[in-house]
């Protein structure tokens, strides 16, 4: 009820929507195959609820490297990695990196720096946000480095006089008009810092707005 105007209906919506129908297009094709008197394998077993509850110890448990920076794993890893130690290592910033060796089927994990009885062994998260987490996995951090926005650029196409020109512009430098950014913590996508500098022109600086992409990002230079 408290996220029905955010981003995260949507998103569990689509985890939701992706989930039933993996296993109606891979599961079910399967149990229609299973011989009718089979006493082990019965179509009951593999109901939905009993594939979403096995879906979400995997995803909720399980160590995902692909998500993984390259310093928190190494080399060729599987794509995921579940086991009695693992689904109980704490998940936020990392603290040791990840290795696989396909000769004895072992997961090797090398802490970053010495570690003493008592200290927190975690399992790094990748770039996933607390929306992500918490559609994915049920839990959120208290500092996610890797949170974002959705921010809509637009011009207004109907109140500035000079929107037809200000998007020619854009498209000569292959931006969309309106576009939809992700930002995270720290960073300003260049597109639209650059979108955001050609609505700021006057019109005597139009000649210039070949120059909107360059320039470091000051005060002096986004707020005249």
């Amino acid at each position: 009820q408290h996220f029905q105007a955010s981003a995260f209906k949507e998103l569990r919506t689509r985890k939701v929507t992706s989930v039933h129908r993996e296993y109606v297009e891979t599961i079910v094709p399967l149990l229609e195959k299973l011989p009718k008197d089979d006493a082990v394998f019965t179509r009951e077993a593999f109901s939905y609820e009993r594939f979403v509850w096995a879906y979400s110890v995997i995803t909720t448990r399980a160590i995902f490297p692909g998500l993984l920076s390259e310093q928190e794993r190494s080399e060729d890893v599987p794509l995921v990695i579940l086991g009695p130690f693992t689904d109980s290592l704490h998940h936020g910033p990392s603290t040791v990196s990840i290795s696989f060796d396909p000769t004895d089927q072992r997961c090797i994990m090398t802490a970053f720096q010495a570690l003493k009885k008592g200290d927190l062994v975690s399992v790094g998260i990748g770039m996933t946000s607390n929306m992500e987490l918490l559609a994915n996995r049920g839990l959120m951090l208290p500092a996610n480095r890797n949170n974002f926005v959705l921010m809509k650029f637009g011009l207004d196409m109907g109140g500035d006089m000079h929107a037809s020109a200000r998007q020619t512009m854009m498209l000569q430098l292959n931006l969309t008009n309106p576009q939809t950014y992700i930002v995270r913590y720290g960073e300003l996508p260049q597109g639209l810092l650059t979108s955001l500098r050609i609505q700021s022109l006057t019109p005597v600086e139009f000649g210039a707005y070949l120059k909107a992409p360059a320039g470091p990002v000051t005060l002096d230079n986004e707020w005249r």
